[in-house]
């Protein structure tokens, strides 16, 4: 069982251009605090995980300078073990090399590996427990990490793509971008 989800979860990871979710933009103004669209956004989450629904969002949690630090939350109804998605860097962004950091809710046993791929144009961020350990709880964050503007921009829009959600098994589960 543990060869299987390992060969599930790098196979996820080497898949180039399998969209398993839809892609969202999330904005955020340099200029705004971001608290109230953090507990909006985790009122949608709550409200989607009880309509039986996989939610996965992404926010702008503090932006310093030229730096931008970002949130990945999933509210999950399955349990879930491991994960993929994408970032789209593009012109605008380069991530932050070593600056990612998993939440509480994963165990010790969780790896994470984040780069940029496609010429530096997506951030591929990926999570697996050997063990097939699953993520704690239902609802919160995965996954925080840094990523620099390239030029000054007054609006960040941060993009998820290719998200992938799966259990001990490598069974995918069917997950929305909010």
């Amino acid at each position: 069982m543990k060869n299987k989800l390992f060969i599930a979860l790098m196979g996820l990871a080497i898949i180039l251009g399998t969209t398993m979710c839809n892609s969202t933009n999330v904005s955020s103004s340099n200029n705004q605090s971001q608290s109230g669209q953090t507990n909006n956004q985790g009122q949608n989450q709550q409200n989607n995980q009880t309509n039986g629904k996989n939610v996965i969002s992404a926010q702008v949690t503090n932006v310093s300078g030229s730096t931008i630090d970002v949130t990945v939350n999933l509210s999950n109804v399955q349990a879930v073990s491991g994960y993929q998605f994408d970032v789209v860097l593009g012109d605008k962004y380069s991530f932050v090399d070593g600056s990612e950091t998993k939440s509480s809710r994963l165990s010790d046993k969780h790896i994470i590996v984040a780069k940029a791929v496609e010429n530096g144009n997506f951030l591929r961020v990926l999570c697996y427990s050997m063990p097939g350990t699953d993520i704690s709880g239902n609802s919160g964050a995965l996954v925080s990490f840094k990523l620099k503007a390239k030029k000054n921009i007054a609006n960040h829009v941060i993009t998820l793509s290719n998200c992938v959600i799966c259990d001990k098994q490598g069974k995918t589960f069917d997950v929305i971008v909010k």
